[in-house]
């Protein structure tokens, strides 16, 4: 009687057991899918934290290039109108070279009137020479309106503009002809006070020596009238300036301040030179120009790449925030379903270990009794 109810309970085990093997397989298939999803949430999570840290680095080359740009503009209309100045003012030096202002009027009319006369003549002595920066009253003063005078080759072509001068009624016109001027030229004094020779102090062609030592030859220029009276006790012959134009001649005269009645030549001094130079500055500012423009070109490209690139990080950490939705959304039922198998496991455990003990506690004369009875 044992062994029938036993087996009878067997199976019913057996079936149980069944159960509880597929419960524990089905377990298993859940929670590699769990560990699944799982790693894919790390990775996803991974990869989000990698994007923010790109966006973040994006966002500050997003506003670097953005405040380039506006450095980059700011240059570019400084430099536009620095090409504008430099523009007008290579027109202004022109025109005053081309039309001769600045000279007395007998000069200009005389320049104006004798261009198909030019090659009997060098230029005005203002135009030959280029004089160092910082010293043109200097020698504005030491030679005067003899800026003004037209430097000649010879006294035969000479000969030939004073004729044409007289016959046109031009007016008081001063010629250099360089095959006759005289000069002298002294050294430069070995004394501390001594800044330079005053023809140290101009460039010029070899062939106009004689007439810049003429003017120039034996003129110091030293600081101050302090330096002046110092160096004169120790030279002599020598005409000597100071930078505020102080003179002090070789005869021993000394002469001060400014003559109002004067008109200054620095106005029509190295005018070519001044020229050269804005026809320099402009190719300067040109260039400048160009290099600016492709700085900018570069910097938007880059802004627009940056801006691409933000664009899609952005996305792609919006679309992995909806997998990570998914992804826990997944993982939330994975370990539902697991909790609940677990339950059925635990149930059908504890009921297989309660029919271990019923078969066990069976009250096997009680059953024989019934069973004589029914007989």
């Amino acid at each position: 009687l044992r062994s029938l109810v036993g087996s009878e309970m067997c199976i019913r085990d057996r079936e149980k057991r069944e159960k509880l093997d597929q419960i524990e397989s089905e377990i298993e298939l859940i929670t590699k899918d769990l560990d699944a999803n799982n790693k894919d949430k790390d990775n996803l999570q991974a990869e989000n934290l990698k994007l923010k840290s790109d966006i973040e680095k994006l966002n500050d080359d997003f506003e670097k290039n953005s405040v380039a740009i506006k450095t980059i503009e700011n240059d570019i209309g400084k430099n536009n109108i620095e090409l504008k100045t430099a523009i007008n003012e290579y027109k202004f030096n022109k025109n005053l070279i081309e039309r001769n202002e600045g000279y007395f009027y007998s000069v200009s009319d005389f320049l104006n009137k004798t261009k198909h006369l030019s090659h009997l003549y060098e230029d005005t002595l203002a135009n030959l020479i280029t004089i160092n920066k910082g010293y043109e009253e200097i020698i504005d003063n030491l030679i005067g309106s003899a800026l003004q005078n037209i430097v000649t080759r010879t006294k035969d072509e000479t000969r030939d503009l004073i004729n044409f001068v007289n016959k046109n009624h031009l007016g008081r016109i001063t010629f250099l002809p360089i095959d006759s001027i005289k000069s002298f030229r002294k050294n430069k004094p070995n004394e501390a006070e001594v800044i330079a020779m005053a023809y140290e102090l101009v460039s010029y062609d070899k062939k106009l020596e004689d007439i810049i030592y003429h003017f120039l030859g034996s003129t110091v220029v030293v600081k101050d009238i302090d330096q002046a009276i110092s160096l004169s006790k120790k030279i002599n012959g020598y005409r000597i300036i100071t930078l505020d134009l102080d003179v002090i001649n070789s005869w021993g005269s000394m002469a001060a301040g400014s003559n109002k009645n004067k008109k200054s030549n620095t106005g029509i001094l190295n005018r070519r030179q001044k020229l050269e130079e804005s026809k320099i500055n402009i190719q300067s500012l040109r260039s400048k120009a160009m290099i600016l423009d492709n700085d900018l070109k570069s910097l938007y490209k880059s802004l627009e790449y940056t801006k691409a690139k933000l664009s899609s990080s952005n996305q792609t950490l919006a679309k992995n925030q909806e997998k990570i939705s998914d992804v826990k959304s997944n993982i939330t039922n994975l370990t539902y379903k697991i909790e609940n198998l677990s339950s059925q496991k635990t149930d059908l455990e504890v009921k297989l270990g309660d029919n271990l003990e019923k078969v066990e506690d069976i009250d096997i004369e009680a059953l024989k009794d019934k069973l004589s009875k029914l007989n």
